[in-house]
């Protein structure tokens, strides 16, 4: 991955309190030498099943770092999210993710989560999500 300015978009499915919920989202990252060095991250979360579902959005700052893994011809990509807009009811969500990426064209990337811890209010606990999406070079 080379310097510059990326956007993204996500999709995908989270379970929580054991309900399954679909999530979506984009966010835009500066990188500059494999660092994340600036990023903000938009999400929109439904849950799936039962009645009066209502829609959940969140606003994340984000860094991170990646690391490409040769024999593989994919990155390893490490993620922390914080919160910017936490509900009234609770403290603000940090998660610790960890992506796969793939190159899918010119300065276009497919990614994928592969596995993610979720801190809130000083609880940590697996973000049991699977999403995809991809990576897009701006400039």
């Amino acid at each position: 991955m080379r310097d510059g300015r990326y956007s993204y978009r996500f999709e995908g499915y989270a379970m929580e309190k054991g309900q399954t919920h679909t999530i979506v989202g984009v966010g835009s990252i500066k990188i500059a030498n494999m660092k994340v060095i600036r990023g903000d991250h938009r999400a929109s979360l439904a849950r799936m099943t039962g009645s009066g579902s209502t829609l959940i959005h969140s606003h994340f700052s984000l860094a991170g770092s990646a690391r490409f893994v040769a024999e593989e011809q994919s990155w390893d990509v490490e993620l922390v999210f914080e919160e910017l807009t936490a509900p009234a009811n609770r403290g603000a969500q940090t998660v610790n993710g960890s992506f796969r990426a793939v190159e899918a064209g010119p300065d276009r990337y497919w990614i994928i989560s592969t596995g993610a811890i979720s801190t809130m209010d000083g609880v940590q606990d697996e973000a049991n999500e699977v999403v995809s999406g991809e990576l897009v070079w701006l400039g």
